[in-house]
């Protein structure tokens, strides 16, 4: 599991670098991911992808584990914030730079395979909880829905560490606390 998490935060950087290197100096951006520029984003991209199966594979196999979860998540941002950026641009001045097709679904088809693989490792430890009872059914699937959805998945990841902990320090309502 540390291989395949660490595996995956490499490939991310990768591709985050590939991306934020030519904007800070100042190169147009689509200019850089011509030819040599998009073969390092695909091919950090298809890592990306390799690494999230693998991590996904391995999340739904051992049944969950909160601190691959949020070490994924949390070292993400910076692509995700990247991605959203390049995103904007590529909407909002949209008229003015032609975007390819194939960039455009490398960007989105990476930022879903990152998401899936850190939220493979949260939504089998909201089952379990739910299953022992330490949370309810809505509170069960509100934890597994905002694992899909950007932002709201690192809300949810937080929320459920927070949660995880006062089970552990004994702060939860069935033993006597108020969490």
């Amino acid at each position: 599991m540390k291989l395949l998490v660490a595996g995956q935060l490499a490939s991310i950087y990768l591709y985050f670098f590939t991306i934020l290197l030519p904007l800070l100096s100042g190169e147009p951006l689509l200019v850089a991911m011509e030819g040599r520029g998009f073969t390092v984003l695909a091919l950090a991209g298809l890592l990306n992808i390799a690494f999230a199966a693998g991590n996904i594979a391995c999340g739904l196999k051992r049944g969950g584990s909160l601190p691959a979860a949020l070490v994924l998540k949390v070292l993400a941002i910076p692509m995700f914030c990247i991605n959203a950026y390049f995103g904007v641009i590529c909407t909002v001045f949209g008229m003015f730079f032609a975007v390819t097709l194939p960039l455009a679904l490398l960007t989105v088809v990476t930022a879903c395979a990152v998401l899936l693989s850190s939220s493979c490792y949260l939504v089998p430890l909201a089952l379990a909880a739910r299953r022992e009872k330490r949370i309810g059914t809505a509170a069960c699937v509100l934890h597994i829905a905002a694992q899909f959805l950007f932002v709201f998945d690192m809300i949810g990841a937080a929320v459920f560490a927070l949660q995880s902990w006062a089970w552990k320090t004994g702060g939860h309502a069935e033993n006597g606390g108020s969490a």
